[in-house]
């Protein structure tokens, strides 16, 4: 039965129903695995908690309510918000450790796929527009030297340029093919 319904979900919905499932779990195995790693990095521990029930808990809701027009209509803000939350929480633990390597790429792989999730372009403006304001207040609030704001800022607008050419490109045939 339950296949069955989720083989009627359109092909998106299943794609976010996957993407957070697999997330809450993995996101809490790498976050112990790091702080097991590197014990003189400190982590939140409520955060990987969590994270771990919020992502499968949004998956469960998007696959009991597909039908509904409002999740049909908006089933990216159903991701997206979730994502924010996130990324939002890698990128202040980059900043909390230091620009620890383990958090920073943790922190722009989530930006990059978060980027590569949103299928709409007000939604991609707003999520990338949102990390540049939030480094930049960041990077005012924590005094950090210019060589490490300039090399995270490149590296930010790299991954977010790329990200946006592929996505927008994306969202541009998806429209053409409708």
């Amino acid at each position: 039965m339950l296949l069955k319904r989720y083989n009627k979900i359109d092909i998106e919905t299943r794609l976010y129903i996957k993407m957070l499932l697999l997330m809450g779990p993995s996101q809490f195995i790498y976050a112990y695995i790091i702080s097991y790693m590197y014990p003189d990095v400190e982590i939140k521990k409520l955060f990987p908690w969590i994270f771990l029930f919020l992502f499968p808990l949004v998956s469960i809701y998007l696959f009991f309510n597909y039908k509904k027009p409002y999740v049909q209509k908006k089933g990216s803000d159903f991701i997206m918000i979730p994502l924010f939350v996130f990324g939002f929480y890698n990128s202040y633990q980059a900043f909390e450790t230091n620009f620890h390597i383990d958090y920073l790429l943790a922190s722009f792989i989530t930006i990059f796929g978060g980027i590569l999730l949103i299928n709409r372009h007000k939604q991609l403006i707003i999520y990338s527009c949102s990390y540049f304001l939030y480094y930049a207040i960041m990077f005012y609030v924590f005094p950090y030297t210019i060589e490490t704001r300039t090399s995270i800022f490149l590296a930010l607008i790299v991954i977010i340029s790329f990200s946006f050419v592929i996505q927008n490109a994306f969202i541009t045939y998806r429209k053409e093919q409708i």
